[in-house]
């Protein structure tokens, strides 16, 4: 896929939403990932079944393993899962990359969490820019 031109189809298995309030922290892999701590929080800006975006102020190559932290309303605790980054393009006009990653293992617990945060506090589309996304993870 890396070297081509998206063409506009929809290739996504699962429909993409919104959730008011969801964040998301990383740790790349490696045989000590343990040890290693985890990122700030960022925003999510949408969040599936399959996977998610959010914007960093790290670049993640596409292909590099991670372990999320996710946390969203309506969640008893943080959604851990295995993911790997699909996507990032950098930001046009800030020191931030918008990066898409695919879910690569999440638990029972985890998977029936999400499911439950989707079911009941989704919003169809969400529509920041990149200054009012920077400015919201100040805050947090």
């Amino acid at each position: 896929m890396e070297g081509e031109i998206w063409d506009g189809t929809e290739r996504r298995a699962h429909g993409r939403f919104g959730v008011k309030n969801s964040s998301v922290s990383y740790r790349k892999s490696s045989l000590f990932f343990f040890a290693r701590t985890f990122s700030p929080r960022y925003l999510v800006i949408n969040i599936s079944q399959g996977g998610l975006y959010f914007i960093s102020k790290e670049r993640l190559d596409p292909g590099t393993k991670i372990e999320l932290s996710i946390e969203a309303p309506m969640a008893a605790a943080p959604i851990s899962a295995a993911a790997k980054v699909v996507w990032s393009r950098k930001s046009a006009d800030h020191e931030a990359w918008r990066t898409g990653v695919k879910f690569v293992k999440i638990g029972d617990r985890g998977g029936k969490m999400l499911k439950h945060v989707l079911d009941n506090t989704v919003i169809r589309k969400v529509d920041i820019s990149t200054s009012i996304y920077l400015k919201e993870i100040e805050k947090l």
